[in-house]
């Protein structure tokens, strides 16, 4: 039995179209002009004798039918792209895919990826920032770097390293309230900055737990204080002096480096988990991974 197959120029601008909700956006992608894409669009229209698209202002608007046909086509369609440029890069290609989360990206991940490219400057890295989870096939993905690897159980990893937390604040806020002479037990609740990574990541130490650990009765607000859900930022706000910051030493070491900012106390508390890289436990770049592994740990 033969296969019968929509047809594919048709599909390929109805898919451009819908991804990028605009026919001039589509056009652009596909280097046509908008009246290629309608046309193409009228097709497949004609094809499956279905209205697929309404306008809304200068938009364009999957109707229910588009939205079934987008669904099941569009994730088939991108999957055959994204293995035709793999096909066409061969398997001697040297572009190694890098899929990080936003903190490490701001803040910790281009020296390491400086050294490793001074190494091996044919090897082309494409760094995305993205959240977990991650899908690697759909993303091409060689590598990820995340906190923690129990989302990935399916793959390969490695520790890279667990960081871990002490105070820190810029050197105008530690000398404007003086906290070389009476200490953060006197801080405001308001001055301290409190990183929440939110539920699905409980593990970050928190105030309260510092001050337990050198007896010290004291538990700042949370609610008083400012609230940060990313650590990178977090850091930011400590280097320019809106607060005292328990902040992790690996995130900040380029940071602290320049003196700011800087380390009010040494009394460190570790992460809930370590740092790892993940990654297929067979494929293509496998070797480059290897490579670039000492590049990223301890």
């Amino acid at each position: 039995m033969a296969l019968k197959f929509p047809p594919l120029k048709a599909l390929r601008a109805f898919e451009c179209a819908a991804r990028n909700g605009s026919y001039v956006d589509a056009a652009d992608e596909l280097n046509v002009t908008p009246a290629a894409i309608s046309q193409q669009v009228r097709n497949l229209e004609t094809y499956y004798d279905r209205q697929l698209f309404t306008r809304y202002n200068n938009r364009i608007v999957l109707t229910d039918a588009g939205t079934k046909i987008y669904s099941s086509l569009g994730p088939p369609l991108l999957d055959l792209a994204q293995k035709n440029a793999q096909l066409l890069d061969g398997p001697t290609g040297a572009n190694l895919v890098i899929s990080v989360v936003p903190s490490l990206a701001q803040a910790w991940l281009a020296p390491q990826l400086a050294r490793y490219s001074r190494l091996n400057p044919l090897v082309g890295l494409h760094t995305r920032v993205e959240e977990d989870p991650v899908d690697f096939s759909r993303g091409n993905i060689d590598l990820r770097i995340t906190y923690g690897a129990q989302l990935y159980s399916d793959f390969a990893s490695s520790r890279l390293f667990q960081d871990s937390v002490v105070p820190m604040c810029s050197p105008e806020f530690a000398a404007l309230q003086s906290l070389g002479q009476t200490g953060l037990q006197a801080l405001p609740d308001h001055l301290f900055i409190h990183t929440v990574w939110g539920v699905n990541y409980a593990s970050h130490p928190g105030w309260s737990e510092w001050f337990r650990q050198q007896d010290i009765a004291r538990a700042p607000s949370i609610a008083r204080g400012q609230q940060v859900s990313m650590s990178s930022v977090a850091l930011d706000f400590a280097c320019h002096g809106l607060g005292v910051l328990l902040g992790q030493r690996r995130l900040a070491q380029n940071y602290l480096q320049q003196g700011r900012p800087v380390v009010l106390a040494e009394t460190a508390l570790p992460l809930g988990q370590a740092y790892y890289a993940v990654y297929p436990h067979a494929g293509q770049r496998r070797e480059q991974v290897q490579a670039l592994l000492p590049h990223l740990g301890d």
